[in-house]
């Protein structure tokens, strides 16, 4: 962690609106990735960093926590995850259904949370209902843009709008900004990369706004 200086405050130029601009930042994560542009490693401004091993379709089935836990995953051919369990001795599996494009419109999980996916002709998310264990309600609403990107997401628990987020990309279409509204209060994240000789993403570094 020593060669990031997280938490220091840096003068950037970063995408606001389709503008750059000057703003102070923070950084706050850093994900390193394989010459597939499968991440292997995660490293938070907290102190907390992971380490991932992924399958042949770079899907993470193996987390090392450097708090000593872990974590292992099994993926159906969806990529979609059926097994968790973890250290600690907890486990859950999932179950899905599918739609004709076998796309995912059902999830039930081991402990009794269950989600319900509304797609678009594109096969996007654009409603999620997730009822929990708890029974506690969630609903998530996405909107997507001319790319099918998801360029919005409404995050409602019990009625109540929890956040909202709006994403930004680049020519490239990677993400570069995200502004999240936590009732009165906005959070402007953005993003910057380094990449492999082979084009791959190699490094994402997230700043946090002042």
């Amino acid at each position: 962690m020593a060669e990031y200086e997280f938490g220091k405050r840096i003068y950037k130029q970063v995408l606001v609106d389709g503008k750059k601009m000057g703003k102070w930042v923070v950084l706050k994560e850093v994900e390193e990735f394989d010459e597939n542009e499968y991440k292997i490693h995660h490293i938070f401004g907290d102190g907390r960093e992971i380490w991932l091993e992924n399958d042949a379709k770079g899907n993470p089935v193996h987390e090392i926590h450097n708090d000593g836990s872990e974590k292992w995953k099994e993926y159906d051919s969806e990529g979609l995850i059926v097994s968790l369990k973890d250290s600690s001795g907890f486990s859950e599996t999932y179950k899905y259904q599918y739609d004709s494009d076998g796309k995912a419109i059902h999830k039930k999980a081991s402990n009794g949370m269950e989600s319900w996916i509304e797609r678009d002709e594109n096969g996007n998310a654009i409603h999620v209902k997730v009822v929990t264990e708890l029974q506690e309600e969630i609903e998530i609403f996405n909107e997507y843009n001319e790319k099918n990107k998801r360029c919005h997401e409404k995050y409602i628990k019990d009625g109540s709008v929890i956040h909202e987020d709006f994403l930004e990309y680049n020519y490239e279409g990677r993400l570069v900004h995200k502004k999240r509204i936590l009732k009165d209060k906005e959070v402007n994240f953005w993003l910057e990369f380094e990449n492999h000789e082979n084009g791959k993403i190699a490094k994402n570094f997230c700043y946090c706004g002042l």
